[in-house]
């Protein structure tokens, strides 16, 4: 976390090990890559909020996928 002049920042990332495929149901942890996100939410104590998330993107294991 980052208090700034008029701002809070928090750096944020997953830490689960696997997720479920939306498509097929079956959980994968096999890796693709990370990218980042940048959100901004309503102020707190007058200082606004921004979350910096760093998000895995993982691929399906199913064989026919």
């Amino acid at each position: 976390m980052v208090l700034g002049d008029g701002e809070v920042r928090l750096a944020v990332r997953s830490v689960a090990a696997s997720a479920v495929c939306p498509e097929c149901g079956r959980r994968s942890s096999r890796l693709h890559c990370y990218y980042r996100r940048r959100l901004a939410d309503r102020p707190v104590a007058g200082r606004r909020v921004r979350l910096d998330l760093r998000a895995r993107r993982l691929v399906c294991d199913t064989p026919e996928r």
